[in-house]
């Protein structure tokens, strides 16, 4: 009697102690049932077994999450950099946008400016033909002058020509005729008459 009692304070004694293991997370020390009807060492022998399997799936279902984690993560990124090229995207469309509407926006100056420029050219060409028709009308006086001009001297000198003919054709024996006038003779004054009137 007294040695089953001491056999059963050393079952419990070890029940007890692997229940401390499996408390402090140590599930490497295997529980052996002492017999079929031991039912408390079966009992830890088949939660020990469950805990082992159970942290088995809890382990390999971690490692898949964090491998889904660095996948995610990888995705991310690749989210992120793909999110910052869109924006960039977006903001140089933006930009040529603006440009676009600058450029409508300028488009009737630039017009009127050209515009401005045709006409000041217009104006230009005509004050040009303005001043070579000008040109071409003092060049055709000129010439007509000129021919004048010669003209005249061509008569002058025709003139001179003859005159020196005609007095070269004179006789030596024709008087000289002076240009001048012979003094006149100073008017005597008239005497009054003696006679005096009859009185009727």
């Amino acid at each position: 009697m007294g040695g089953e009692f001491r056999s059963m304070v050393g079952y419990l004694s070890d029940m007890s102690q692997t229940a401390v293991r499996v408390s402090e997370r140590d599930l490497s020390h295997n529980v052996e049932p002492k017999s079929e009807r031991d039912q408390l060492s079966t009992a830890f022998a088949r939660m020990t077994a469950n805990l082992r399997e159970m942290i088995g799936d809890i382990s390999e279902r971690s490692g898949s999450l964090s491998a889904a984690s660095n996948e995610m993560a990888l995705t991310s990124e690749e989210t992120g950099r793909a999110i910052q090229e869109i924006a960039s995207a977006v903001n140089n469309v933006a930009a040529g946008a603006e440009q676009q509407v600058r450029s409508v926006d300028d488009a009737p100056r630039v017009s009127d400016e050209l515009a401005e420029a045709t006409r000041m050219s217009a104006e230009t060409a005509d004050e040009t033909a303005a001043a070579a028709e000008e040109a071409r009308t003092l060049a055709r006086e000129g010439v007509s002058a000129a021919e004048q001009a010669s003209t005249a001297m061509r008569a002058v000198r025709d003139s001179s020509v003859e005159t020196t003919s005609e007095r070269s054709r004179r006789r030596p024996s024709e008087p000289f005729r002076s240009s001048k006038r012979a003094p006149r003779r100073p008017r005597t004054a008239s005497r009054p008459s003696s006679r005096r009137g009859t009185p009727l």
